[in-house]
């Protein structure tokens, strides 16, 4: 499998990414990473009309590429927490942020939690695509989008996770905008 290219080159990754249970919690324990979006990163409301100079969307991209599935789900949280009345945004971010925890799970030895995750990110990116009439967000095609939850509901119960690695790519295939 090939490296994934870097959208935010100066983000630092932690030394290892969070598996609930098996590593200290990022935040919450003070061995932890630390990691978490910076609140200056942070805009007051989230327009993914502008994702290429948002650094927190494309921090979780990146997490999400290696395989630091719980460190991306909490950037995009905190942008979809800014969402305001922007439905196609907060769906979008709720599909991305569903996907990640698919990789959580996937991380913890759960492949139906996983898959019912696939399924969730499914059905926000249905929405986006067939109510909001969105066929792409943040440069993420939103078939493309549909076509990796397929993928991991189909995959979830072979992918053989390694929870003692400090971090793990469980995809074979990335998010490329």
């Amino acid at each position: 499998m090939s490296t994934p290219p870097r959208y935010v080159p100066d983000l630092e990754l932690p030394p290892y990414s969070h598996v609930p249970g098996r590593r200290p919690h990022p935040q919450r324990h003070p061995d932890g990473h630390g990691l978490g979006p910076d609140p200056d990163d942070i805009p007051a409301v989230t327009d993914l009309r502008q994702w290429r100079s948002d650094r927190v969307y494309l921090s979780g991209i990146d997490l999400f590429n290696h395989g630091y599935y719980w460190e991306s789900h909490e950037m995009w949280e905190a942008l979809w927490h800014r969402t305001g009345d922007d439905v196609s945004a907060a769906l979008f971010l709720k599909g991305l942020i569903k996907l990640a925890a698919a990789g959580v799970k996937i991380r913890e030895g759960n492949p139906h939690g996983a898959m019912k995750h696939a399924e969730r990110a499914k059905k926000s990116f249905q929405h986006i695509r067939e109510v909001e009439d969105e066929h792409e967000m943040g440069g993420l095609p939103v078939e493309k989008l549909l076509a990796f939850c397929n993928h991991i509901e189909q995959i979830a119960g072979d992918i053989i996770p390694r929870p003692d690695l400090p971090a793990e790519i469980v995809f074979d295939r990335f998010l490329l905008p």
